[in-house]
């Protein structure tokens, strides 16, 4: 019904009774004749003098609206209630995904402390962009030259000094002529710089595979218990990062304060304890944050990361 309410239960129980009578008179064919009423004017001519009949004082017993007005509610309310708007409004919402590259993982806490905060891999660089870059690094002054090129047209036309992203719009036209003027042997170089600058951009941002070459051939126990100590072991390294991430998260979105306190043996330390202690938000009463509100709990667990 919306935030203001201008109807009494009974009134949206009455309404709610007729959205079918309002649906089926909206699906019937118009009449042919202009004398003859079309159906949903029928319906709405019963429905009213069914409605004022049952509540004399309408608009939540206020009756404080003309009988025009009210009318004109109702055919609004109608109109949200049915038809296509209804059906998209009881669909169940969509629940957010996290999406990484490729397929969302199945366990996403769980993504975050084996990758921490490592770089979705960049996408493949288009022909253009991969021109300009190769030039560039090449020792060939696009840019300059291009810049030279914008100087002289702007003396010419000093307007252009002022528009809103005049320049971006010449820089990215002139590198698509400069391309497409180049040679077959010039694209295909660009071709192969590409391919290489997408495959260094996938392994910075992908983590170290925990078994090494050699260790495949390993026996299957042997395997499995290097598996269980070197994931352990990225996580914990990566706990800092996702603990911090996910209190933040938690008290912007609620505004609660949000502690957390992880502890465990470390392998790369012989099993000596690791303790991860992070903290978001702020207690109301005195703005104090968890470690200050709480110093001896500090003091037992070792000096916290503030998210």
């Amino acid at each position: 019904m919306g935030n203001v309410k201008w109807s009494t239960r009974d009134e949206e129980k009455f309404l709610l009774n007729n959205v079918g009578g309002y649906e089926a008179a909206q699906a019937k064919p118009k009449p042919t004749s202009k004398l003859e009423k079309p159906p949903l004017a029928k319906f709405l001519d019963d429905f009213f003098l069914r409605w004022y009949l049952q509540f004399p004082d309408y608009s939540n017993g206020r009756n404080m609206t003309s009988k025009e007005a009210n009318k004109k509610r109702i055919k609004q309310w109608f109109n949200n209630h049915t038809g296509a708007r209804s059906k998209l409004k009881s669909k169940q919402q969509r629940v957010a995904k996290i999406h990484t590259s490729g397929k969302p993982p199945r366990d996403p806490f769980a993504h975050i402390l084996l990758n921490g905060g490592a770089p979705r891999p960049k996408q493949k660089l288009q022909p253009k962009q991969a021109f300009a870059q190769m030039l560039e690094e090449n020792g060939t002054p696009l840019k300059s030259d291009i810049l030279g090129e914008w100087e002289v047209r702007t003396t010419a036309v000093p307007e252009l000094k002022t528009m809103k992203g005049a320049y971006l719009s010449y820089y990215t036209r002139r590198i698509g002529e400069l391309y497409e003027e180049s040679t077959q042997e010039v694209k295909n170089q660009v071709q192969v710089f590409r391919e290489e600058e997408h495959k260094k951009n996938k392994a910075s941002s992908t983590p170290p595979p925990f078994l090494l070459a050699h260790e495949e051939s390993l026996p299957d126990e042997e395997k499995t218990l290097l598996l269980q100590i070197r994931i352990a072991q990225r996580a914990l390294e990566n706990m800092q990062y996702a603990c911090s991430a996910f209190a933040s998260t938690i008290n912007r979105l609620t505004n609660a304060s949000v502690y957390i306190n992880v502890v465990g043996p470390e392998p790369a330390r012989g099993g000596a304890l690791s303790v991860t202690s992070v903290s978001a938000g702020i207690r109301i009463s005195d703005d104090k944050d968890f470690y200050q509100a709480y110093p001896e709990l500090t003091q037992r667990v070792g000096v916290g990361d503030r998210a």
